[in-house]
Parts: C-alpha cells; structure tokens; sequence
C-alpha cells in the first residue's frame, strides 16, 4: 500500500467521500444504512467508506478545502437555493466555483482509483486518472472537467427522501466517461471526457460560475430511478424494514 500521488508507503485511512455528509444521512440515528444493487443486506455506516490504500496524510490533506465547501454547498442546497423559471430552474449561490469542481473531482477520483467496494460496477476512470490526480494535486495544466448539476426531489410512495445519497457512478445519456454523484436532493453530473457527445447545456454548466444554475426535475418517485427497486428489495431481503430511516444508498443513477 503506498500513496498513489507519491508513493509514501505511510497510507491513511482516506473517505471515499467525506465522512460528514454520512453524519448528514445519520442524522438523529447512531448510523446511516447502506444498500447495494449487486449484494443482499444492509449495512451499518457511521463513518462511510475509506481505504487505506491510497493517499498519505499529506496528499489527502490537500483534498480538506474542496472537501468542506462540498459539504456546506450540500448543506445549504435545499435551504438557500431560489426557484426560477416556473420551477424549471433551481439558483444556489456557489462563490468559489474551482472548489466545487474539485469536490465533485475529488470524490470521482477517491472513488475509481478504490478496490473498496467496487462490487459490480463500472467503476475505470481510463484516460482521466492522470488528468484528475494532476487536478486535484497539482500540474493540473488546462483541465477543467465540465460539471453540470440538477435538482432532484425524490419521493417513495408519497412520502418524501430528504437523507438519500448514492456513490459516483458511471451516468448514461450524457456520452463516454461521464459520472454522477447524488446526495441531498442535488445531483452532479461531470463530463471526464469534455469533448464527448453530447454536450451539457452550457447555461447549466457551475464551472466559474456563481451562482451556479441548476435544472429543476422536481418531485420524481425514487423506485424510477435506475437500479432502486433492485437496492430497495436487497435491503429489505435483509429482513429489516428502512423507509423510516435515512438511507445512504450505493448504485447507479438513470444518468
């Protein structure tokens, strides 16, 4: 085990994404439950996913900026955004839009350069590693991955999810190498390849821009979004009933 940045065999126990937004799901709960498409059951999560194997002390340190203006962006999401457009637009003020994109970068890389978990999923940053490494820890040159975001309020028969949160993922739809990461009711969508087809709208692309412009889904029933019903019924085959709680939901997205 060494650090994939610089080789230091010193490893930390490194989050896939940060240990907050787990506190978040948790909320007044000792624990936030996970479930997975590709395995039966429910787990227990209180700290989240980490991985001893991949960054020293130093290189995940340099991860803490983005990693907090993440947590508060998601924090503030629902409470200080403004609805625009005939509720077609959600605006959320972003004032330091390069730490945005290194949040969503920083978890997308944590989360395909991992062995943790990867279960089932496509989970190959291909040609981007480097490039996303280089982002995240300097000698970024001019990549700029396009992130794109959307609001999505998911339900489960009538009663509304506000804790629901699923890993990054490979998304469809939006061309090749292309991932999503959902938590709290705001989904990021972020372009690994910039120049695959086809292209984000660029009025809702948060890349330097403040505040960062949202398209607004609405109110949709979660067992609509790819791969739940197959998370919903893996957890509940665990005979443990979870809708009351909040879920901390692993899988994939409808992209």
């Amino acid at each position: 085990m060494v650090c994939l940045v610089c080789g230091n065999p010193d490893t930390i126990e490194a989050h896939i994404v940060p240990r907050a937004l787990y506190r978040m799901l948790a909320g007044d709960q000792q624990h936030a439950y996970e479930g997975s498409r590709f395995r039966e059951g429910v787990k227990h999560q209180a700290k989240g996913l980490f991985d001893r194997s991949i960054l020293c002390r130093e290189h995940e340190a340099m991860l803490g900026k983005a990693d907090a203006y993440g947590i508060r962006f998601l924090r503030e999401f629902a409470s200080e955004g403004a609805s625009e457009l005939n509720g077609k637009k959600w605006v959320i003020p972003n004032p330091q839009p390069d730490l945005l994109v290194r949040f969503v970068a920083a978890c997308i890389w944590r989360r395909g350069v991992s062995s943790v978990a990867r279960e089932g999923a496509d989970l190959d940053l291909g040609l981007a590693e480097p490039k996303l490494r280089r982002l995240l820890f300097g000698g970024c040159g001019n990549y700029d991955p396009p992130l794109f975001l959307q609001r999505r309020q998911l339900v489960s028969q009538g009663q509304v999810l506000e804790g629901v949160m699923w890993l990054p993922g490979k998304a469809w739809g939006f061309g090749e190498n292309t991932w999503s990461f959902f938590a709290f009711g705001c989904e990021f969508f972020m372009k690994l390849n910039p120049y695959s087809h086809p292209a984000f709208h660029p009025h809702f692309v948060a890349n330097r821009r403040d505040p960062a412009n949202c398209i607004d889904r609405g109110w949709g029933e979660i067992s609509k979004v790819e791969g739940m019903v197959e998370i919903g019924a893996n957890m509940l085959r665990s005979g443990r009933h979870t809708r009351r709680h909040r879920q901390g939901i692993e899988g994939g997205s409808d992209g």
